[in-house]
């Protein structure tokens, strides 16, 4: 049987600490220091010791310009840094709303071995190009699509979806504005101090409380976040003590052919997006699991209480126009020295676990390619069979 891993953790790290953790400028001395501290808490996400005896460094801030209106120019909402595992880009520390007084921190595996394939593991000189919801790499004069992300569109019928630019497209406007794009090397590596965490009996932080969720990748192309999210939910709470064969549905596809099958959306009765009330509906239907509503992102103790009865939650991520949606299985939350709270995601785009850090005003954020995404839903669970 599963069990959570709620356990107070010390990080035997080389560096100091310092106040406001993550709060900082990248021209801070602190900033490895900072990165270092969430590479560290990234690796526990997978409880594999083997982890911690790889060596790690952080490599050179890549540039990023955004494609809009058949132009480009320098993003400067989200910052980028490529984590190197054993001298191979293993991840990406994303500094998030980084042109603001309250900038957040995220990692992820969302792309890095597609920017490894591309760059030549960081050998070649590059920089990152986005549009709109895909990320590409500029290398040289090679362009290759890293990532799209497949966020829910929201409105109705008439509501329409901004088209991708084609990858060629945009490799005739660079040919034809004549722009000097700023490249450089990833591999121009600092190196990361990350040591074994060391468990203690303090009462006081850092704080680790987790669940270890099932990870699933969705279909590239589809919009089933919401059921995936259900699905781990559901997985989680019902998987160690169900009988054989499992009586509950075993795949997110069939969360969503039993709500068009049940209460569909009569101008999109074959649709796979899904809204947190439809989640909530299944959760009740399909797996006789009860969850409260919230209209924003769930507090410390909330979460603590959530995971201390083994339940993961259900979070909804908006834009800021609220015309884009993602949803996701939270799994966890870590609390540092400074008291700053870090949400552990299920990352169904990808498959793998997500780090969000809080920032200062108590939000969490995270990026899709050129489009920042806010916490602003929540489900908790209180009751199950």
């Amino acid at each position: 049987m599963k069990r959570t891993l709620s356990i107070l953790i010390s990080l035997v790290l080389v560096f100091s600490m310092v106040p406001c953790a993550y709060a900082v400028d990248s021209t801070s001395n602190n900033l490895n220091a900072d990165i270092e501290s969430l590479v560290a808490s990234y690796l526990r996400n997978y409880n594999d010791p083997s982890l911690f005896e790889s060596t790690y460094a952080v490599g050179q801030e890549l540039p990023a310009y955004v494609f809009k209106d058949g132009d480009f120019e320098e993003f400067r909402t989200a910052r980028y840094f490529p984590i190197f595992k054993d001298n191979e880009i293993w991840a990406m520390v994303t500094m998030v709303n980084a042109d603001t007084n309250d900038p957040s921190y995220t990692i992820d595996r969302d792309f890095p071995k597609e920017l490894k394939a591309a760059t030549n593991n960081g050998a070649n000189n590059g920089c990152l190009i986005l549009d709109f919801l895909t990320v590409y790499s500029y290398s040289g004069s090679d362009l290759s699509e890293l990532m799209t992300y497949d966020l829910t569109l929201e409105g109705d019928e008439s509501t329409s979806r901004p088209q991708k630019t084609k990858a060629r497209t945009i490799k005739d406007f660079i040919q034809d504005s004549g722009i000097n794009f700023k490249q450089v090397k990833a591999n121009d590596l600092s190196p990361l101090n990350i040591s074994v965490p060391v468990a203690t009996r303090s009462v006081e932080p850092p704080i680790r409380h987790t669940l270890d969720v099932t990870l699933y990748k969705q279909p590239q192309g589809s919009e089933i976040c919401w059921a995936v999210a259900t699905y781990c939910i559901a997985r989680e709470l019902l998987w160690p003590t169900a009988p054989t064969p499992y009586p509950y549905p075993s795949n997110p596809m069939e969360i969503v052919n039993y709500r068009n099958a049940n209460f569909p959306d009569p101008d999109r009765p074959t649709r796979q997006s899904g809204k947190i009330e439809e989640a909530q509906r299944c959760l009740k239907e399909m797996y006789h699991i009860y969850t409260n509503y919230y209209t924003r992102s769930l507090t410390v103790d909330e979460m603590e209480e959530s995971l201390d009865d083994f339940c993961p939650m259900y979070s909804a991520w908006y834009n800021a126009g609220w015309t884009y949606g993602h949803s996701v299985c939270v799994a966890g939350y870590n609390l540092d020295e400074d008291y700053t709270t870090t949400v552990i995601i299920m990352e169904s785009l990808t498959g793998y676990y997500k780090e969000i850090v809080r920032n200062g005003a108590g939000e969490y954020h995270m990026m899709a390619a050129s489009i920042p995404v806010q916490w602003q839903q929540s489900l908790m669970v209180y009751a199950y069979p």
